[in-house]
């Protein structure tokens, strides 16, 4: 499509979220906690469920972990909150936005209470606990709620525990990935290489989180529209994921996707539409087929049928993408405006003018709400208005 903005899979983040038995062996003697051992070994088996993608299996047992640290802990258990994380991380990966918002906000209530320990794993639970949150408003489309969390968590971090620290790069990248979405790019690209540097210096070059950063920095030059320049960090995010955690993990599925994007916009096309095929293939076997990966997935599909000029085809998909996003992100998130822009442009290229002008003003509408005006994205939603022919020529004359 001309200007059809066929997205490049989702952002993701560094994991921040451990273990039950971490936290209990090394937090400071000074916080009263649980004394009850049946909560945690639930949260340490929903952890190992989670790692393992078997979500059905942790959900039911963070919930469990959660309602007995409430019941049987004190008023502020720093042991809760790390449940809640954990149970904010299970509803988000399923796609539950709005329930994963409300788990961070409660352990953010109950660390708030507690006292500083001075850089130990308190403060670094703090600092997990504000990151996920700003991360989750910021797949919400809240971006400037997002922003002060994340900005707060990469200065705590900083403070507690000194400028070189996995946290740090974690933090940084978070906040990278939402100055992407606002299209702060240089700012982006700095932090991106701050945590780049940090985590290939703590971990070496082939890490999880290493091919998250290049994964990140693909999608940054995606919407750059550097696309070549993009393509080789693609690759590269794929090659240190697939090396480290397997061919049927769904983070190399979304590095898959990431990829896809940039083959597809230099007109890659067949490799492109085998990568998105294969994403969707992990993805829907892991979350079934309203995931918010699926949705990303089946836009950059139908932006191909569309320059194939299969347009029934593309119509369909590009519906479908934005009916699942409308149930996970809600309608008025900036996501959805990128993939009704690229029905509009459908519609454009196919001369259904009424139709088009109806998707563009609704992606114009939902953009100027939420962005700011100077948004890449929002100028080519107007750009795309602007080659509209005017209203008493959108319909054929009448005889």
């Amino acid at each position: 499509l001309r200007r059809a903005l066929a997205s490049s899979g989702s952002n993701s983040k560094p994991c921040s979220w451990k273990r039950a038995t971490a936290w209990r062996a090394s937090v400071s003697a000074s916080v009263k906690r649980c004394s009850s051992r049946a909560p945690v070994e639930l949260h340490r088996r929903s952890t190992g469920a989670r790692e393992e993608h078997r979500f059905t299996e942790a959900e039911t047992l963070a919930r469990q972990a959660v309602a007995l640290f409430h019941e049987h802990g004190f008023e502020f258990d720093p042991d809760e909150a790390n449940a809640l994380l954990n149970l904010g991380g299970i509803r988000e990966a399923l796609g539950d936005l709005p329930e994963a918002e409300s788990c961070f906000r409660r352990a953010n209530e109950i660390l708030a209470q507690l006292p500083s320990d001075d850089g130990g794993d308190l403060d670094r639970l703090k600092v997990h606990a504000l990151r996920d949150l700003g991360s989750n408003l910021r797949a919400q489309g809240r971006y400037d709620e997002a922003e002060g969390l994340l900005r707060r968590a990469l200065a705590d971090a900083e403070q507690a525990f000194g400028a070189e620290d996995p946290d740090v790069a974690s933090s940084a990248n978070n906040l990278a990935v939402l100055y992407k979405y606002t299209g702060n790019f240089d700012d982006a690209e700095t932090l991106y290489r701050r945590a780049l540097r940090l985590i290939e210096a703590q971990a070496g070059p082939v890490s999880a989180d290493a091919a998250t950063v290049w994964h990140n920095l693909a999608g940054l030059e995606h919407a750059r529209g550097r696309f070549a320049q993009g393509e080789p960090y693609g690759r590269r995010s794929v090659e240190i994921r697939t090396a480290v955690l397997g061919p049927d993990h769904p983070a190399v599925a979304a590095d898959l996707a990431n990829l896809g994007g940039l083959l597809s916009a230099q007109g890659k096309d067949e490799e492109a539409e085998a990568t998105f095929n294969r994403a969707i293939e992990v993805f829907q076997g892991l979350f079934g087929p309203e995931h918010y990966e699926i949705a990303v997935n089946l836009n950059n599909l139908a932006a191909i049928a569309a320059k194939r000029d299969e347009l029934e085809k593309a119509e369909h998909l590009f519906k479908r993408a934005i009916s699942i996003k409308r149930k996970v992100l809600g309608p008025e998130h900036p996501e959805i405006a990128t993939t009704i822009n690229n029905l509009g442009v459908l519609y454009l290229e196919a001369q259904r003018f009424g139709e088009a002008r109806s998707a563009l003003e609704q992606a114009k509408e939902i953009l100027e709400s939420r962005v700011g005006e100077t948004h890449p994205v929002l100028a080519l939603v107007r750009e795309n208005l602007r080659d509209l022919p005017s209203p008493r020529l959108s319909q054929p004359p009448t005889a």
